[in-house]
Parts: structure tokens; sequence; C-alpha cells
């Protein structure tokens, strides 16, 4: 079967709205990812005994997200919908390096490409591009209670 999807330009804006003394600090930066056709959407709930695969760019299938070929990945958007509770991000890469950040009530975590894009070795002080390795899984778990995440992926 050939495929009727036809690739697009993702346009993902940022808008910072602060006015600080009578004056607009805020600014706002817009920027264009072309070819996209394929996306993944959707609300998962994390909970608080183990981590929840998002999504992952590993061979096969994901045990709760979608995978994707982790140069294909050109955005990817995780935002926390709860009003009181913070998730713990996991973000692993296929160098067997692992970050975990914390995502408050309401915020927005944002990636970019996944493609030889991560490290967390020591030796990246001494020269910064040494071990850098493609995220391979995205998984969070949530602190006190259940949590819903939006995820967003775009890829090519």
């Amino acid at each position: 079967m050939a495929s009727k999807i036809t690739a697009a330009t993702l346009t993902v804006k940022i808008t910072e709205t602060l006015r600080l003394n009578d004056r607009n600090e805020g600014g706002e930066v817009t920027l264009s990812i072309p070819s996209i056709n394929e996306i993944f959407k959707r609300i998962v709930t994390v909970s608080t005994t183990s981590d929840v695969e998002l999504y992952n760019t590993s061979s096969g299938t994901g045990t709760g997200g979608m995978t994707f070929p982790e140069a294909n990945v050109k955005y990817a958007r995780i935002t926390n919908l709860d009003d009181t509770n913070y998730i713990l991000l996991v973000i692993r890469n296929t160098g067997a390096d692992e970050a975990v950040y914390k995502l408050a009530a309401g915020e927005t975590f944002i990636l970019h490409g996944h493609d030889d894009t991560f490290n967390t070795d020591d030796a990246a002080i001494v020269d910064i591009t040494a071990g850098l390795a493609a995220i391979d899984q995205i998984s969070a778990q949530a602190n006190t209670a259940a949590v819903d995440v939006e995820v967003f992926v775009a890829a090519t």
C-alpha cells in the first residue's frame, strides 16, 4: 500500500511574556522542522512504583510508548499535566548513560534530535564530543501520586 501521508513542516513557537518596570522583557523564538511525516501524541499516566516508558528509539516495540529510529526523531515534548506533583524523567542513551531530570507540575521538557546527542561521561569534561551516543529511551516516574503526562514526538 502506498502512503497517502505528505511530509510537512512542524513549526514550534516559544513565547515568553514578561513586563518589568513597564518594559517588555519577553521574547519569542520560532523553529521550523521540515519533512515531518510521523507523529506520536498521547497522554500517559505515570505511576509512583516504577518508571513508565514514554517512548524509545530501540529496535522492536516499546512497552509504554512508540519506537522510532533515533536519527529520525527531530522534536519531542513532554509536559507534566499535574497541578501539584512532579515527575522524574529518565533519559537513557545507547552508551548506557542515564540522567534524571525533575519536571515540576505544569512544566514542559523539550528535546530535539536524538542521534549522537547525549552523554553523562566524565570524559566529556576533557573532550566535549567524547562518548556522545543516541538517546534510546525516555521514561518517567511520579513522586507521590500518579501523574498524567502528555508526550508529543515528531519524526521524519
